[in-house]
Parts: structure tokens; C-alpha cells; sequence
């Protein structure tokens, strides 16, 4: 566990991605401690207590016998009895629903200074709407979409920005009572259903956590609850989660749990990206509103647009660059975004590694459209010795070969280039030259248009012969 205290300089690189819009906030069930009656315990453990309370003074003999089996504080086994006490699914997502409407208006000093902050993309793993309840507070119109276990959502998905914040309910959202994660029997479907992708989450959601460039803020995520630590590892493992750059904080009491103290060293030796900190969340939470309100060049984020994401027809295309141009190229990448192209993703942090070597061909040949050689120096000094991206670009040579006179190869130069001298027969372009971009751009988007007439005109041929 790192739980040495931050310097000016931790306090800065986070604020950087945050008013950036490089953060994503993730919030856990142990975000709202303190929230419940009387400033005691979570709005989760308080509905526990509620659920308990009500069967253990039912006056059933066998019921409170087998409640003296279970944990009474975990949430999940006390949903999962009382559901059957009960005699089916609608009497308990009918009291759930009732327990967190009568608390709709409220919040807690967490969320209010979060609130004030320049997030625009939250992901929260509880039902209440203390947040919504707080952005509203502060002339914040948040967006709300969620996650349904059993079916593909029809909730919107659009992306946020600091005034319109987009939050999404990963177990669910009282509007939906099917999509609720309340019983042990809901935890593991839902958590088959995530690591299996079925249903997938939307691809709003996956675009902004695959993005390498974002920051994952974890508060209260609560690594002692083994089905959250299954979660963590389900969005890893199936590509909808980088380990680029995952900051975790928790409560103090946090420390004091062995279990987690061992799950805190399975991420340490498994991941070096992820660093999990032990303090008050209110205090962290206080401190990162001050720093912030005192920057000189803070602002409410008005400035800032929102995410684009390309339809998902859109062309595909692969930017081929050096390790040291990495910065450049996922500013390319974002470039790339807003004007509606989809760049290829490397999802499970392949590129570069062992398992790349065997799969640079089915990527470029099969799951691209286009082909970006990102030349600069440090492109040319690769020539002259052994790297992956050669084999990139060999691959792609040959495929440029047998495509004939249509566009697969698109070379652009930045910083100064130099051009390949094997790709001399197709035109560069100057990217950080005025207009380069929108050259680009342009030349994508014509010749992808260019390519679906003709795959419409051969179609048409082949159905009139027919």
C-alpha cells in the first residue's frame, strides 16, 4: 500500500488530466460513507439494515434462523434472502426504488465538492443519485445512462463536458428496475455479463476507457469487496479497461483489512500503472477542490467541447508511429475522433509486446481501412534496426502492393519528417504544416467515400446478372 503523502508535484499532474478532460472519475460504494442516517455508515449499509430489520421482526422462526447464517451486513446476501421472504423480484425493487426516492434530494459535502469540479465523464457503482443531486446544485445538467445486465441499453450514451456531465450507473439505475444489481444471484450475472461482453457495454463507454491519453480516478472503489476486485480485473483482461494510468484512493479503515492488503499487492505485481493510496476521502477530495479554485487559469470548463465518437461505419485507421512519438500520436488520435475517424485501438496493450509480433498481420490486413505512416525522425532511426514497427511497416507495404491503385498506405510527416524513402511514389503530407490536418482528413474521407460507391456499383452488377 503507498501511503506516503503527495507533493505539489502529484496535486499538479492530477489537476493536469482533469482540466484537461483526461480524467475519468470511477466511484465506488465506499464514496458515500457517512451519508446515512444521522452521518453514519453508506446509503448501501443503511438499505442492508433497512432489509434486515424488516425480516428479522417478521415473526418467522426458520427465516431467523437462517439469517443468523448470513452476513448481515453484506447487501447482496440481504437482498438475495429477502427476495425470497418476499416471493419474487418485484417486492424488492419496489422497496429499493422507495428507500432511494425518499432520498433523492440528498447529498453529502463529498459529492458537493466533487461537484464543483471539472469532471465530465463519471462512473459510479451505486444507485443513489447524490451526484446528479449535487451537479444540479451547481447548474450542472448531468446526462445519465446506465448499464443493464440482462439487455443492451437503450439509454442515451453521449458524451459529457464539465457543465453537462455524463454520469454512468455501471450496476444499474433505479428507471430500470431489470438492470439493478441487488442479489448475489444479480452480482453474478452481471459480472458474467461484463466479462463476457453480453451484453457489451456501450461504446461510449469503452472508447473513453480504452483511451491511452485517460487518467482512471478510483474514490472509495473498495477493494475489499472481492466482486469489485473481479470487476477491475473483468474490464482488464477483455480489452475495455488501459492500465495506462488507474490512481486509486481509499478510506482509512481500508488499512486495516488483510484481505485487501493482499489484493493491494496481486495489483502491485501484476500491473505497475495502478497505485492505491489509503486516506480520508473527504480530506483528498477538499484539497483537490482548493488547489484547483486556486490555479490561476481555473475555470468551470465551459470552454471545454465533448467527446467526439465516429459512427461506427465510419473508416478505421492505424497510426503506425515510433515509441517517442507516442504523445504526438495520440494527439493525432483525438484529431482523428473529432473529425469522425476511428482510430484502431490497441485495447489490450498488445503493441510493442510479445503477442504483437504474431498479430501485426491479422490487424493490418483485416481490421483496418487505412494504414497512417507517422514519419519523423525518430520513425527514420528505426529503419536501421530491429523494431516491431518495421514489421508494421512491411506489412502494410505489401499490402499497399496488392491494393493496386487504390489508397491503403496514407504517409504524413511531422516534426521536421524526414519521408521514407521506400514510400517516395506516394504524396506526404505535412501535417504540421497550415491545413495539413484537414488535408488529412480530406483525403481519407474522399477515398473511403470513393471506395463504398464502388463496392455499391459491383453489388448492383452482381444483382442485375443474377
Amino acid at each position: 500500500m503507498n501511503c506516503r503523502k503527495w507533493d505539489d508535484a502529484d496535486w499538479d499532474a492530477l489537476l493536469y488530466t482533469i482540466e484537461g478532460d483526461k480524467c475519468v472519475l470511477f466511484l465506488g460504494p465506499d464514496v458515500t460513507e457517512g451519508a446515512g442516517d444521522q452521518g453514519r455508515g453508506s446509503l448501501g449499509s443503511e438499505l442492508c439494515s433497512l432489509l434486515f430489520s424488516e425480516m428479522e421482526n417478521s415473526g418467522d422462526a426458520q427465516l431467523k434462523d437462517e439469517l443468523g447464517c448470513i452476513d448481515t451486513t453484506n447487501l447482496s446476501h440481504v437482498a438475495q434472502l429477502y427476495r425470497r421472504y418476499k416471493g419474487g423480484d418485484s417486492y424488492l425493487s419496489s422497496t429499493v426504488q422507495r428507500f432511494y426516492r425518499e432520498r433523492q434530494d440528498q447529498t453529502s459535502p463529498l459529492y458537493e465538492n466533487l461537484a464543483r469540479l471539472p469532471f465530465s465523464f463519471i462512473v459510479s457503482t451505486t444507485l443513489d443519485t447524490m451526484l446528479e443531486t449535487a451537479f444540479s446544485a451547481n447548474n450542472k445538467q448531468a446526462q445519465v445512462s446506465w448499464y443493464n445486465f440482462a439487455r443492451p441499453s437503450r439509454s442515451s450514451t453521449s458524451a459529457g463536458t464539465p457543465l453537462q456531465p455524463h454520469v454512468f450507473h455501471l450496476c444499474g439505475h433505479l428507471q430500470d428496475p431489470d438492470s439493478m444489481v441487488l442479489t448475489e444471484d444479480d452480482l453474478l450475472n452481471f459480472l458474467i455479463a461484463i466479462a463476457s461482453k453480453d451484453p457489451p457495454l456501450p461504446r461510449t463507454i469503452t472508447e473513453v476507457f480504452s483511451d491511452a491519453s485517460t487518467s482512471i480516478l478510483f474514490l472509495g472503489f473498495g477493494f475489499r469487496y472481492w466482486y469489485l476486485r473481479i470487476l477491475l480485473q473483468s474490464l482488464q483482461r477483455n480489452g475495455s479497461l488501459k492500465e495506462s494510468s488507474l490512481l486509486a484512493f481509499e478510506p482509512c479503515s481500508f488499512e486495516e483489512n488483510s484481505e485487501v492488503q493482499r489484493a493491494v499487492l496481486f495489483f502491485r505485481e501484476r500491473s505497475r500503472n495502478i497505485r492505491i493510496y489509503c486516506l480520508d476521502l473527504n480530506d483528498f477530495v477538499k484539497e483537490l477542490l482548493r488547489r484547483h479554485e486556486a490555479r490561476p487559469d481555473a475555470g468551470d470548463g465551459a470552454d471545454v467541447q465533448p467527446r467526439d465518437v465516429p459512427a461506427a461505419n465510419a473508416p478505421r485507421v492505424f497510426i503506425c508511429h515510433a515509441h517517442e512519438d507516442r504523445q504526438e500520436a495520440q494527439a493525432l488520435t483525438r484529431a482523428l475522433e473529432t473529425a469522425g475517424i476511428r482510430p484502431w485501438i490497441d485495447r489490450q496493450d498488445l503493441r510493442g509486446g510479445d503477442r504483437w509480433d504474431s498479430l501485426i498481420e491479422e490487424t493490418i490486413n483485416n481490421e483496418i481501412d487505412y494504414f497512417i505512416l507517422f514519419q519523423t525522425p525518430a520513425l527514420n532511426a528505426k529503419r536501421n534496426i530491429i523494431s516491431y514497427v518495421n514489421k508494421e511497416i512491411d506489412v502494410a507495404g505489401e499490402k499497399q502492393r496488392w491494393a493496386g491503385r487504390s489508397t491503403f498506405i496514407v504517409p504524413v510527416v511531422a516534426k521536421g519528417g524526414p519521408a521514407l524513402s521506400e514510400f517516395n511514389t506516394l504524396q506526404s503530407i505535412d501535417i504540421d504544416g497550415e491545413g495539413g490536418m484537414q488535408q488529412l482528413f480530406s483525403a481519407i474521407r474522399r477515398d473511403f467515400e470513393r471506395r463504398r460507391k464502388g463496392m455499391a456499383a459491383v453489388a448492383m452488377s452482381r444483382g442485375a446478372a443474377a
